[in-house]
């Protein structure tokens, strides 16, 4: 059950950055410049990221003493520390993004291949 919540949550998590990211326009811009080039989070950043994690958590408790283990399962539980790297990773080509039609392009993308892809491994776990 906590699989299917957290896969869930990220896909609504995805696609709402994505919808904001790309109709906010130039506060986006600045607020990611913000957070990927000066790496000071804003509290709204902290409680989300602290909130998946605590969902990562749960799910990973779930998965590991659950006997029924799907490959959904599998993907769900190396999404999140394999994302987190990408992301450490990430911060680095951020700093290169200097107009806003490159966040909405990263947006869109993110929730185009993202968000289904969530919703799938929720269906399958």
């Amino acid at each position: 059950m906590f699989l299917k919540i957290f896969a869930l949550v990220l896909a609504a998590g995805m696609l709402a950055t994505g919808i904001w990211t790309y109709t906010a326009g130039e506060s986006v811009k600045k607020t990611l410049e913000h957070v990927y080039v000066n790496k000071q989070w804003p509290w709204w950043m902290i409680l989300t990221t602290s909130i998946y994690v605590i969902l990562y958590i749960a799910a990973l408790v779930s998965f590991i003493t659950s006997p029924d283990k799907t490959w959904a399962g599998w993907v769900l539980i190396l999404i999140f520390p394999v994302g987190a790297i990408l992301k450490m990773l990430f911060r680095k080509k951020a700093k290169t993004i200097q107009e806003v039609e490159g966040w909405r392009k990263l947006a869109l993308v993110r929730s185009i291949i993202f968000t289904p892809l969530l919703i799938i491994l929720a269906f399958y776990v």
